[in-house]
């Protein structure tokens, strides 16, 4: 699946199963909470699409202000990153799992894949999961 929580209540009022998974666009700058809550409830795993955040999603964006947002120059991200001695993407993919989110990242680089699978020997806390939502 790969639809907004509307979508989602008509195909619950015409399906005898609900879909065993939904696929949101969800990263610290859209976290997207209310729709997480309410899959939540449901008991529906989610997947997040553009876990990074990249730039393509962001160019049909109406402000010029979003539009050059860049997750990865976020200072908090970049505090982070610093303090855990990991990189950027590192440090919101670990923000996804503290949030429960599947991951699929891209990975356009054998140094990608290995820093992506290296995501599992430090969690951010709460206060700095709280930090970025």
């Amino acid at each position: 699946m790969n639809c907004p929580v509307v979508m989602f209540l008509e195909i619950l009022t015409f399906c005898n199963r609900k879909p065993a998974l939904n696929c949101l666009e969800m990263h610290p700058y859209f976290t997207n909470l209310e729709a997480q809550r309410f899959y939540k409830k449901l008991d529906v795993p989610l997947a997040a699409y553009a876990p990074l955040c990249p730039s393509e999603n962001l160019k049909f964006a109406q402000s010029d202000k979003v539009k050059n947002l860049n997750l990865l120059q976020d200072s908090l991200i970049k505090e982070l990153a610093k303090k855990y001695k990991k990189t950027e993407a590192q440090i919101i993919l670990n923000w996804h799992m503290r949030m429960n989110h599947i991951l699929f990242p891209g990975m356009r680089q054998k140094e990608h894949f290995e820093q992506n699978a290296d995501i599992f020997e430090f969690e951010l806390n709460e206060e700095e999961v709280h930090k970025i939502n």
